[in-house]
């Protein structure tokens, strides 16, 4: 540890949890209090704040003009202005009616069907650890299921 009782970086791995949370809650008041106490850094924050609007409703216009020529309604486009390189990206979202493909693929050969459409089966857990499922169904389902888990994600607060 420093002698101002601040931690050095390379002091933190070695704290215990308690003190690491006591730094953690230090360091969340200081910046609630500049942010929030010291008028100066809350107009910054406020200030900024207001540039990145103007810069995006100065920019925006030619943008979207820009996908108007181009013939475009989604993508990344860079261009010049004023000597600047703006980057623009629209994302686009497909959804799929799925009552209306299943009518669609009903009237398909099932070849015809594999080559259009991306087909994934599966099972609801509810289904699959339903208590009136058959054992002989339930052990086939299993032979088909592989289960992963995703990342830890920890909380840590003060009891």
């Amino acid at each position: 540890m420093q002698a101002s009782n601040q931690p050095d970086v390379s002091d933190l791995p070695s704290m215990s949890l308690s003190d690491l949370l006591d730094w953690r809650d230090a360091l969340a008041g200081v910046l609630d209090e500049l942010v929030n106490q010291n008028p100066k850094v809350r107009e910054a924050r406020d200030l900024l704040t207001k540039t990145n609007a103007v810069i995006h409703e100065k920019v925006r216009p030619e943008a979207e003009e820009l996908y108007e020529v181009r013939g475009k309604t989604h993508g990344r486009m860079k261009f010049g202005m004023e000597g600047t390189v703006v980057t623009s990206d629209i994302p686009q979202t497909v959804k799929w009616d799925q009552e209306k493909l299943r009518e669609i693929a009903s009237r398909m050969s099932w070849e015809d069907v594999q080559k259009t459409f991306k087909i994934e089966f599966t099972v609801p857990e509810a289904v699959y650890k339903s208590p009136m499922m058959s054992d002989d169904l339930k052990d086939k389902l299993t032979a088909a299921r592989t289960t992963k888990t995703g990342d830890i994600k920890i909380n840590v607060e003060r009891a």
